[in-house]
């Protein structure tokens, strides 16, 4: 059997389909109708954040930063171990980006990484819940709201995932910050048939900015600062509200299969598996093995496609050491070596499952373990 690393839930959905020629036959191709309804929809959604769509995740994360007027000398605190959209939107703002190192057994920085990085220049910090775990978020709300610090939350891989308030009160990733970025990128788990993304915010008056500067800086009819063109396509929001609708129950499904994923893996040899853990959306389920790219040859050999995120920190990619002196954070360093992406989404089948499980575990047999 040959299971693939992701697979779109739009690829047999007829009504995807009578969606996408109700929008063709509309003639409004651009934002529109169906922008203004995902907009309110996805609002209603996040318990009444204001916002706006646009047209990718790296777009979100820019008009983020600019619509809070982040910018020139400003210092943005956010982890090395992360996509490269988090540190282009923060340089394309004139910021300075201040990249972290993750906790030794994590994906994800701690306020013991953060703090000390922390000064009068710090203007923000941007929240990553990679891979959708979102341990951490509610201290680092906690620590912005003591520091008088922005903070925005890159929701791209944790769309759905949750945090429990000091109240105990469950509350949405993306509605903790002052904005929020989301991607609907084909693999997230909110995802369109293509680009798309949205911010969230809780000031309208930069809800209102933002959608300004999405249309080329336009408000009330005049071009009131420089923006750029990223309007969300009506055909990407018409199919995102479809899957809005569908979204706790792919979630649900996504937790069943880590769940089951965790309970069958547990004890194998060298194999370290992410940790349950409250909200997690679940967005993409990563291991780390010393021998990754042994297990990965393998597991290709026996039909399970996986996919590394991420093979450089950002603070070893070319683009930062052109602008910015080096530094060493090891555990990001040993992260990018050692993590491997297994297949996790809802339209797997049991035997599929099964399959990914029974594959790590021949490829985790003793051969591979004796390479130690």
């Amino acid at each position: 059997m040959r299971v693939p690393f992701f697979q779109s839930p739009w690829k047999f959905d007829k009504a995807a389909a009578l969606r996408l020629a109700e929008v063709l036959s509309s003639g409004s191709y651009v934002a529109g109708h169906e922008g203004e309804a995902f907009e309110s929809e996805f609002s209603d959604w996040l318990g009444g954040r204001e916002v706006v769509g646009v047209n990718s995740g790296t777009d979100a994360l820019f008009l983020a930063l600019t619509a809070l007027g982040i910018g020139s000398s400003d210092e943005v605190v956010l982890p090395s171990y992360t996509f490269i959209a988090c540190l282009e939107a923060v340089v394309r703002v004139g910021a300075v980006p201040v990249l972290v190192d993750s906790m030794p057994e994590s994906f994800l920085p701690g306020l013991e990484q953060i703090e000390p990085v922390v000064n009068s220049a710090t203007r923000a910090i941007l929240a990553v819940p990679l891979f959708g775990d979102t341990t951490g978020q509610m201290n680092l709300h906690a620590f912005c709201h003591r520091r008088g610090l922005l903070l925005i939350e890159d929701v791209a891989q944790a769309c759905g995932g949750y945090i429990a308030d000091e109240d105990g009160v469950h509350r949405l990733v993306g509605t903790l910050g002052h904005a929020a970025a989301f991607s609907f990128y084909p693999t997230k788990t909110l995802g369109a048939a293509g680009d798309g993304g949205a911010v969230g915010f809780d000031d309208p008056a930069h809800a209102e900015r933002c959608r300004a500067l999405r249309n080329h800086g336009l408000h009330r009819g005049e071009h009131c600062e420089i923006g750029i063109n990223s309007r969300l396509d009506a055909l990407q929001a018409g199919l995102l509200r479809l899957g809005l609708r569908n979204l706790d129950g792919n979630l649900k499904r996504r937790s069943e299969i880590a769940d089951r994923y965790i309970r069958a893996m547990t004890d194998l040899p060298l194999l370290c598996l992410p940790q349950r853990s409250f909200g997690n959306a679940w967005n993409y389920f990563v291991v780390r093995h010393p021998h990754r790219d042994q297990l990965r040859l393998r597991l290709a050999t026996l039909g399970v496609e996986t996919r590394v995120y991420y093979s450089r920190p950002l603070h070893r990619e070319p683009a930062y050491l052109r602008r910015f002196p080096a530094v060493r954070l090891p555990n990001s360093e040993k992260l990018a070596e050692q993590a491997l992406a297994l297949p996790l989404y809802p339209a797997m089948t049991t035997d599929q499952i099964d399959c990914v499980v029974d594959s790590v575990a021949r490829a985790c047999g003793s051969s591979l373990a004796a390479q130690t």
